[in-house]
């Protein structure tokens, strides 16, 4: 039997800077909140929403860009969705879904908020040469 298909691509923003922690045996562990916005119109109304999702990046890519990855940065995750389940201390069924990574893209620059465009730039001209004489045919 073929497996199914878990596979998802989210862009956002972060909610808060990455963390950055290691496994008993040192292995990586990145994890961050994505913010997710949408506009809808409802009866002629613009409805904001936002959505919350855990992410959870393993390994060395985790480790590398752990340090860029900081709140308000806008970022694309591509990964797949986990389902997590326990019993809390009542034996209550408990359950989250995370997110987890298999790359992240980061979008903008690294001032991005801070980023002012003057529209008042033109491109130089271009310089003038005479070239008549310099064609060979």
């Amino acid at each position: 039997m073929a497996n199914d298909i878990n596979r998802l691509v989210i862009n956002g923003r972060l909610v808060r800077d990455a963390s950055l922690k290691y496994t008993n045996s040192g292995f990586a562990v990145c994890e961050f909140d994505i913010a997710v916005n949408k506009e809808y119109l409802k009866d002629g109304e613009k409805i904001k929403t936002v959505s919350y999702f855990p992410v959870v990046l393993w390994g060395k890519l985790g480790e590398a860009i752990s340090g860029y990855l900081t709140k308000g940065k806008q970022i694309t995750v591509d990964g797949e969705i986990k389902q997590e389940q326990w019993h809390d201390k009542e034996g209550k069924k408990r359950s989250t879904i995370k997110i987890i990574a298999n790359s992240v893209q980061m979008i903008g620059g690294k001032n991005e908020d801070s980023y002012q465009p003057n529209n008042n730039l033109q491109q130089p001209p271009l310089p003038v040469d005479d070239f008549e004489d310099d064609i060979p045919f």
